[in-house]
């Protein structure tokens, strides 16, 4: 379902964000983008979501701010 797709999650640095960025790997996402203020907890996102076969990427991105989400997609 998801092979070829690039998905993006917020929140992701802990909790259910981070189950649902693995969770796409999972299931076949090409790339999976770690969102969440904390840059730190998203860069262990990314690395959870490779050892589960996709492309991680981490951004740290506050998502209250509507310029920092139009500069992230």
């Amino acid at each position: 379902m998801l092979e070829k797709r690039v998905c993006v999650v917020t929140g992701a640095a802990a909790g259910i964000g981070r189950e649902t960025a693995i969770e796409m790997a999972r299931r076949g996402a090409e790339a999976v983008v770690a969102v969440d203020r904390d840059e730190a907890g998203a860069a262990e996102t990314a690395a959870l979501v490779e050892a589960a076969g996709a492309v991680g990427l981490a951004r740290a991105v506050d998502i209250t701010s509507s310029s920092a989400v139009r500069d992230l997609m």
